[in-house]
């Protein structure tokens, strides 16, 4: 098994049980700061917005890459989680690796928000 699967395997205990492990990480921004009610345009294209970090994803790359499900495979679901933390920030530099995020921030974890979309490729 190598690390990306054994890191899958993991599931985050919560409130209402376990958490579906993040499967696949397109993009990750975190340090937000707590009074913003939206990220500018191109934040997740890698725009140095503030003091944001863009957390390295599972293409390598510090910035959204995706959706891309293989043509033909039929409908994928897209979970968009906001986690609300108990720290201004986690202390990790511009582009950490999403596990060391996720890592860092799992303990601080005061609530979250999910949105679920969708998209098939033709």
């Amino acid at each position: 098994m190598d690390g990306r699967a054994a890191r899958n395997q993991k599931l985050r205990p919560g409130r209402r049980g376990p958490r579906r492990p993040f499967r696949h990480v397109p993009s990750l921004v975190y340090d937000i700061d707590a009074q913003r009610n939206f990220l500018p345009e191109g934040t997740t294209a890698g725009a140095k917005t503030e003091s944001l970090g863009h957390g390295v994803n599972d293409f390598g790359n510090p910035h959204y890459d995706g959706p891309q499900p293989p043509p033909g495979h039929g409908l994928h679901h897209y979970h968009f989680r906001l986690l609300a933390l108990d720290v201004e920030t986690l202390h990790l530099g511009e582009k950490a690796a999403v596990e060391d995020v996720l890592k860092q921030a799992e303990p601080h974890v005061v609530g979250e928000a999910e949105l679920v979309g969708t998209f098939e490729r033709a």
